[in-house]
């Protein structure tokens, strides 16, 4: 290879130019990437913003090499890309064009670069790619693919590129496989029978409830609500539907604001009784929209009209219109009674009446919700088809051979895994399935976190990579936990979880609701900053001053 540099008359190079810094991210993600955090997560709640971010994609800005040729050089032409300090190349390439693009390349790092044509004409360069992390990589089929490493951890040193990835599932979930039941419906003391009666009828009941139908009525008071033990189970709900609200019940009045009304909670899915009064002029309907984080129950005048009360069934993300349905109401007074279970961060509940809706809409809102119902009482899981692949040919040959991955840590569930065997990637690479927690991790996932981290600790099992099924949540947790163990400043931390936003554009997935529990979470323990709090964490899962510290030689590039 000649020096770096060398000009050839016959091949004459267009870009990169020699020595110049290569954006990998384009305008969109450059712009979101380099804004001051408070101002990104003031975007981030926003819709439009969100929406805008989703289309910048979350794949890299390829390198495109571009050259000019005499009239006497003869194609085709070899491009061969170098490391700088690696005399291996990274990609030898073979064209008759005059251009040839390049995928994936690591951030801050210097590469050489050379064209040579079939005759002999050589030109030789060099570039470097921009300090500006992630290092995004682009699979086909998997999504949100990128580099753990890239950024600047304690005492100013790199975390390692290639070394391990964050990304979403391998394969897609498994499906399962759903059958009637009557044996689940005699079940647990007949209770789903009842439920199943009752919501049969309501829903060969239900029509389309005309605009006419529709009765103004007015607040009479402020919501009230009243603490108590239980969870918004099966049987809360079948007691209040029989006895109403509990005899001495204590509410106290409270106020909400656009956002709706939250309180926190020191345990996930206790229950609060929210309850108030309308006014209505005479019988029929009123349109409301509402919902609840996460799990809610809805009575009027003491008859249950929605049902929200399973997670896996309740709609997540606490958006005033999430559900737009009508309610029954008598003249005179009414009161609305609602079951809330906290989510993660509290009791939250938003709820507006008088709302304008087309008919149809409103009524398949509850039809839904009825007809969801109904299948879950009544149905069983009688087997599941395990996720299809997402890695099979291209896309599970660069992660094996380019990558070089040897280690696929997967943060699923059973169910998401049932019928897996192994990584989707094949025999080469290990699977190691330990089912983890998302925003809970610090208070309810250290075994599962202690099983992850004893995988990393062996560097045997690098390249790896862990994901859960969107690479978000789960993934997001693990990787701002690791992250600040490494000593990763506190923006960055942040701004790790947020670049799942060029892949989702979803606003419900915001930060008061997802990463500051976690943050609040690892921020309570004791330590100075981030890296002495994960620190702490670690050690409470097991590990040792010296656990950490062989982490750390393992991620971290050497001083400088």
């Amino acid at each position: 290879m000649g020096s770096m540099g060398q000009l050839n008359a016959d091949i004459l190079p267009i870009s990169p130019e020699n020595g110049s810094t290569v954006s990998l991210h384009n305008a969109r993600q450059k712009a979101f990437l380099t804004m001051p955090q408070a101002e990104r997560k003031a975007n981030f709640a926003d819709q439009t913003f969100r929406d805008s971010l989703h289309e910048g994609k979350w794949y890299p800005e390829k390198v495109v090499f571009r050259w000019m040729v005499s009239k006497k050089t003869v194609a085709p032409y070899t491009v061969t890309l170098y490391e700088a300090n690696d005399p291996q190349p990274l990609e030898t390439l073979c064209t008759d064009k005059t251009e040839v693009a390049v995928d994936n390349l690591k951030i801050a790092t210097e590469y050489k670069w050379s064209v040579k044509s079939a005759n002999g004409d050589e030109f030789t360069g060099s570039f470097k790619t921009a300090d500006l992390p992630p290092r995004m990589l682009r699979i086909e089929n998997v999504p949100n693919f990128r580099d753990f490493g890239g950024r600047i951890g304690m005492d100013g040193r790199r975390i390692r590129q290639g070394m391990l990835y964050r990304s979403a599932g391998l394969n897609d979930n498994a499906e399962p496989v759903k059958s009637f039941s009557q044996e689940k419906l005699d079940s647990e003391g007949g209770w789903r029978q009842k439920y199943f009666d009752l919501y049969t009828a309501d829903l060969k009941a239900l029509r389309v409830v005309d605009d006419k139908e529709i009765v103004p009525w007015q607040a009479k008071d402020n919501w009230q609500f009243c603490h108590t033990e239980k969870k918004v189970d099966s049987a809360s709900v079948m007691e209040f539907m029989q006895n109403g609200i509990p005899v001495g019940s204590k509410f106290i009045a409270i106020t909400g604001d656009q956002s709706g009304i939250l309180l926190k909670t020191p345990e996930v899915r206790r229950m609060i009784i929210l309850k108030k009064e309308f006014e209505a002029a005479a019988d029929g309907f009123q349109t409301i929209s509402c919902n609840g984080d996460w799990f809610w129950a809805m009575f009027v005048n003491g008859k249950i009209v929605f049902d929200c009360r399973d997670g896996s069934e309740g709609q997540p993300g606490y958006e005033k219109d999430n559900f737009v349905f009508d309610i029954p109401v008598k003249k005179g007074s009414n009161e609305i009674v609602v079951l809330l279970g906290s989510g993660l961060g509290g009791w939250r509940w938003y709820f507006k009446d008088n709302v304008k809706a087309p008919a149809e809409q409103r009524m398949l809102c509850r039809k839904n919700r009825l007809e969801k119902h109904i299948q879950e009482l009544s149905i069983i899981t009688s087997s599941y088809i395990p996720g299809k692949s997402r890695v099979d040919g291209a896309s599970g040959d660069y992660l094996r051979n380019k990558l070089k991955i040897k280690s696929d840590i997967d943060l699923r569930n059973d169910a998401e895994c049932n019928g897996m065997t192994g990584s989707p990637l094949g025999d080469t690479v290990k699977w190691y399935h330990y089912s983890g927690q998302a925003y809970s991790m610090i208070t309810r996932g250290q075994k599962a976190f202690a099983k992850v981290f004893k995988v990393l600790l062996d560097e045997k099992n690098y390249p790896a990579v862990f994901h859960c099924i969107s690479g978000q949540d789960r993934t997001g947790c693990l990787a701002f936990t690791l992250q600040a163990l490494l000593g990763v400043e506190e923006n960055l931390l942040f701004l790790d979880w947020e670049t799942t936003g060029f892949w989702n554009p979803q606003s419900r997935i915001s930060h008061r609701r997802f990463i500051d529990v976690h943050a609040a979470q690892l921020g309570s323990l004791p330590g100075k900053n981030w890296q002495e709090k994960s620190e702490h964490f670690v050690k409470s899962c097991g590990f040792t001053d010296k656990d950490i510290t062989k982490f750390r030689n393992i991620m971290l590039e050497a001083k400088k």
